[in-house]
């Protein structure tokens, strides 16, 4: 692990990552005249610390196609639902909306079409039913977890 890059500075990543003497670095994406231009300045960040393999952990940008290309086959992504189910940023919602019982989490490979890379590995879990788990229930503790 060379890096922790993040555009919000106070993310409990960050605050991980420098207890455990890794690198942080953020690079707010407000500023930039599109996102090209802050995708570049992500490259250049990736570029400089020796970066191999990019791992998209929370990170709830979407990347344009030249730098996913810049990263094909070098980047992953943990997303919060079985794919090819419950695509996007909003995955907690859309499986609680549609009332599955089953649901996890899939580490994936990013392409420029959001969360459509290869499947590399899913665990799933069975959702337990509690009458109290609602969208907005579950939208505080994404939050406040």
């Amino acid at each position: 692990l060379v890096l922790v890059l993040s555009n919000k500075p106070d993310v409990q990543g960050l605050e991980r990552a420098h207890r455990a003497g890794v690198a942080t670095q953020v690079i707010s994406h407000k500023g930039f005249k599109d996102r090209a231009e802050y995708d570049e300045k992500l490259h250049e960040a990736l570029v400089a610390a020796n970066t191999e393999i990019v791992v998209l952990a929370g990170f709830m940008r979407i990347l344009t196609e030249g730098f996913v290309t810049k990263w094909q086959g070098r980047m992953l992504n943990i997303h919060p639902s079985l794919l090819p189910s419950f695509r996007g940023h909003n995955a907690h919602e859309q499986v609680l909306a549609a009332g599955v019982r089953v649901s996890g989490c899939t580490v994936h490979f990013v392409e420029p079409e959001v969360d459509a890379g290869g499947i590399i590995v899913q665990e799933k879990m069975t959702r337990p039913s509690s009458p109290r788990l609602t969208l907005p229930v579950a939208s505080r503790r994404r939050a406040s977890g």
